[in-house]
């Protein structure tokens, strides 16, 4: 990956960054934020951030942009054991505020401050690395674009707290 202006340049070959072992919990509530800029020409299935195992089969968390074949629209889509929600089109080569949040079994995802999508799964996630801008260190669906400020917290961000950081971060990406 390429460092530009504090955020991450992913080719859609080979970048990753690797966080470690079980970042996201198992069954605990949890927030996942990120700043992301996804090219026009965006490819089928960009992985935004994961935490995948190749050996299990089922209870992966990956949240990616997804481009359906023959569209030229791409959407957030939240996965865990099935698909979970699918977002607002983010194809448009600005900058997106994505969140994501679980409490319980519920989820909800927000572009720009706002809820954008809503979901419910009872699933617990897989214990594996997490990694981001692709799926594993495999390199299996690399993400085409630019991510940038990814946190991470331990419980679930109420709408709130995320149109705050969204405020709070939103100069520094031109906005």
């Amino acid at each position: 990956t390429n460092e530009v202006d504090g955020a991450f340049v992913f080719d859609n070959y080979d970048d990753h960054i690797e966080l470690g072992s079980a970042i996201i919990p198992a069954t605990n509530d949890f927030s996942v934020v990120a700043w992301a800029k996804v090219p026009t020409n965006a490819s089928v299935h960009d992985i935004i951030f994961a935490q995948w195992s190749v050996s299990a089969s089922l209870n992966d968390l990956v949240w990616y942009s997804y481009t359906s074949f023959g569209s030229a629209t791409t959407h957030t889509r939240f996965y865990l054991d099935g698909e979970v929600m699918v977002g607002s089109d983010i194809s448009d080569g600005i900058w997106h505020f994505l969140s994501v949040t679980r409490s319980g079994s519920a989820f909800v995802q927000y572009m720009d401050g706002a809820q954008d999508a809503t979901g419910t799964k009872a699933s617990s996630v897989v214990v594996a690395n997490t990694i981001i801008g692709d799926r594993d260190a495999g390199v299996s669906s690399p993400f085409n674009g630019t991510i940038g400020e990814v946190l991470i917290f331990t419980s679930a961000l109420s709408s709130n707290q995320v149109y705050d950081l969204y405020n709070q971060t939103k100069s520094r990406y031109g906005l």
